[in-house]
């Protein structure tokens, strides 16, 4: 009488897993899920049963604000760049480099704030603006552009002081 043994191989058998193997054949259980295991994030992942360090959080976790920043473009975007700094600490909150249009997002403190902008031709952003505003809301904080004329033009600044009670905007309607 001829017997066969199947020895048995625990691990995890899910696919899924990030400690997958595909050998096992009795589930015991091991298997991880890496992923961000804090329900006030962003990235909450109720699945995971590991934490990976991957969990991002909106800027009101931290007690701060949504902002966007859209520059808009113009004939020679490349010449266009940017940076904002906190008047209070004089940190810069963001930069960005020549080809600095289109939209940006970051979390501000309220406070008073500059927009430094730069035209590397010296004539100027030749029609880009800036807008800064309230992610949630939409409420403006500053919106601008350079304003100097060519030649010379490669520097301007322009600051602006936003609070907890620039999110109300005051509205009146006349009716007879």
């Amino acid at each position: 009488c001829d017997s066969v043994s199947i020895s048995a191989t625990p691990g995890c058998m899910d696919s899924t897993a990030s400690n997958y193997n595909p050998f096992a054949n009795v589930d015991d259980g091991s298997c991880l899920y890496p992923g961000c295991m804090d329900s006030l994030a962003l990235n909450f992942d109720p699945t995971a049963n590991i934490d990976d360090s991957s969990c991002t959080y909106s800027c009101a976790y931290y007690g701060l604000q949504d902002i966007t920043i859209v520059v808009t473009t113009n004939p020679w975007p490349f010449e266009v760049s940017w940076f904002l700094t906190n008047n209070a600490t004089g940190d810069t909150v963001i930069a960005a480099p020549n080809n600095a249009i289109g939209t940006f997002n970051v979390c501000m403190d309220y406070g008073c704030y500059t927009m430094h902008m730069y035209d590397s031709f010296g004539d100027g952003w030749n029609g880009s603006t800036y807008t800064i505003s309230n992610s949630a809301n939409g409420t403006v904080y500053a919106t601008g552009a350079m304003t100097c004329v060519f030649p010379g033009c490669y520097y301007e600044a322009h600051s602006f002081c936003f609070d907890n009670c620039a999110a109300f905007v005051l509205s009146a309607a006349v009716t007879n």
